[in-house]
């Protein structure tokens, strides 16, 4: 009988699992990283007023759906996923439902795919009005309004996997706008640890981790003024007159990266405009990057196949 791989929650407790994921590294658009385009809550309700636009220090989100909530965030960074998985070649990007949940790490139920629609219905209807994009190909920066999505469709699936040779089967789809697309052409664009990224559960942790990320490959401590770290960055919402206020509403995000190792335990500092925080490089801060894969390992994985399967199907004793 052929032996048939085992996901991690099939193998015996104190069985061996030293290898790591395959699909490790996802993608970032540069440009993004350093403005908020969702907001910081899962639940409309979590917020007061629901505001019509993001503002930010170098940019304006505006959206015809609603000002994306954070878990639209998670969509994205799967959808950069798919796109790189096909070497940012086209704008329209083919996927299944449930591949796309497995890969952000969502359970597969009916609530994940209501708001897995509901997130790429926000993120095609948004405009971003970016007033410090960078152009590589020029190696300028600009004033750019751009969208991210410019349609969608979701072919009604059955929830779970698919069964093997099913690739005759209508698939979803979405395409990128094309000013976004080439930006990814262009190849700005940074790497990304999924497997970290998924294991974070706060907004405010997934927005640091992405912001931080960046910055910290350069230099191993930023210092920003703390209320420019959570308008600017993170894109919270409402009026904070206080430091001790932001410092108890970071401390659970704060506390994520801290055990995980991507960052040390901040510090605050006073300064002549009010106070600081200081952010410093974790032990664990620097992806370990996998030897280059395969495009057919990497397309597996994206479509949502866990390592030990793909390792399985690619296999040469198979």
């Amino acid at each position: 009988k052929m032996a048939t791989p085992l996901d991690p929650a099939d193998k015996k407790p104190g069985a061996s699992n030293q290898q790591p994921p395959l699909i490790e590294c996802g993608r970032d658009e540069m440009n993004l990283i350093d403005i908020p385009f969702t907001l910081a809550v899962r639940r409309a309700t979590d917020l007061k007023v629901m505001p019509d636009c993001l503002k930010s220090k170098h940019a304006v989100v505006k959206g015809s759906e609603g000002i994306p909530l954070a878990y639209a965030e998670d969509v994205y960074i799967g959808m950069m996923a798919l796109s790189r998985a096909q070497g940012f070649q086209e704008r329209l990007v083919h996927f299944s439902q449930w591949g796309l949940l497995n890969l952000i790490g969502w359970r597969d139920n009916p609530e994940s795919y209501k708001r897995l629609e509901k997130a790429l219905l926000q993120l095609k209807g948004i405009t971003i009005l970016h007033r410090n994009f960078w152009n590589p190909v020029v190696q300028k920066r600009s004033t750019l309004a751009f969208g991210l999505v410019d349609s969608f469709e979701l072919i009604h699936e059955e929830r779970g996997r698919k069964p093997a040779g099913g690739s005759s089967v209508p698939r979803s789809w979405f395409k990128w706008n094309d000013l976004f697309f080439q930006s990814l052409r262009n190849g700005f664009v940074k790497v990304i640890d999924l497997e970290r990224y998924k294991r974070l559960k706060s907004p405010t942790a997934k927005r640091l981790f992405r912001y931080l990320d960046k910055h910290f490959y350069q230099q191993e401590e930023l210092s920003m003024d703390l209320f420019e770290l959570i308008y600017d960055v993170l894109g919270w919402q409402g009026s904070y007159k206080h430091p001790s206020e932001i410092k108890r509403a970071l401390k659970g995000g704060i506390e994520e990266l801290v055990h995980d190792g991507f960052m040390e335990e901040p510090e605050y500092l006073s300064t002549d405009k009010g106070t600081a925080i200081v952010f410093r490089r974790g032990e664990k801060s620097a992806l370990d990057l996998l030897p280059a894969l395969d495009p057919l390992v990497e397309k597996l994985a994206a479509l949502g196949m866990n390592p030990s399967q793909v390792r399985f199907c690619t296999s040469d004793e198979n």
